[in-house]
């Protein structure tokens, strides 16, 4: 039980008279604390900490801090709630990118699609958690990335078309950004021969962000809801119904 249904959606052999539900609501702890370990990650170098390790090197820099930085959140939902929820404790301040716009105390401005160049512009962290769609697609294309500061780092929990994957990939060769922190892909699993696999500046995880000890009792606590209403005859009222 997943919450992005896109892959199964998408399947011609899959009949559009079938009953779909998914497991979205259930992936904000994880997924956030998952954002928080890319950019705590990239922040600190860890990529070259954990070489310098292997090679048994003593090599110590200052960090860069969370505190007081900018992030901006591309979809606002469950999880891009907690995200902000969890940046606000760590002294940052918070933009919202999403079609619906509310009052949030752990967002300090929020933001439609329509701006989120503007946005792109002012963050030290772009933070991908939005669903893939039609819409959504290629949302992060090339202007946006270009707009980022040189200074700013990308990550991608959401789904890997929302980004052009060769701008981005363009953009960190050329230094245009700091770095990524990348757990979902156009192609997954990711290609060994995938130019991501060897940049120094990109933090490369297997779309393990929604994974975690608890997950079963989450997905439990919705399946076995729905299968009770299912059985009952209930057809109208189950969670998350996938609407085709």
């Amino acid at each position: 039980m997943i919450s992005g249904t896109d892959f199964f959606t998408k399947l011609p052999s899959l009949n559009k008279d079938i009953l779909l539900t998914s497991g979205k609501g259930i992936h904000g702890p994880q997924v956030s604390e998952t954002a928080f370990l890319l950019m705590l990650a990239l922040n600190r170098k860890y990529n070259a900490n954990f070489k310098d390790r292997l090679q048994k090197k003593w090599v110590r820099w200052p960090s860069t801090l969370l505190h007081n930085k900018a992030v901006g959140i591309l979809g606002v939902g469950v999880i891009g709630k907690e995200i902000a929820r969890k940046c606000k404790v760590f002294g940052m301040e918070v933009f919202g990118i999403d079609i619906i716009q509310r009052k949030l105390d752990c967002v300090d401005a929020f933001y439609g699609p329509e701006d989120i160049v503007k946005v792109a512009k002012e963050v030290d962290y772009f933070v991908i958690v939005a669903p893939r769609t039609p819409q959504t697609e290629k949302l992060v294309d090339s202007k946006v990335i270009s707009a980022m500061k040189p200074t700013a780092f990308l990550l991608n929990l959401g789904r890997g078309e929302l980004v052009d994957e060769e701008a981005l990939i363009s953009a960190l060769k050329s230094g245009k950004i700091a770095g990524a922190g990348l757990d979902t892909y156009w192609q997954e699993p990711l290609p060994k021969e995938h130019p991501f696999w060897k940049m120094k500046n990109v933090i490369v995880s297997p779309h393990f962000a929604g994974m975690s000890d608890i997950y079963v009792d989450q997905v439990l606590t919705i399946f076995e809801e729905n299968l009770r209403r299912f059985v009952k005859g209930d057809r109208r009222n189950l969670i998350n119904v996938v609407e085709w």
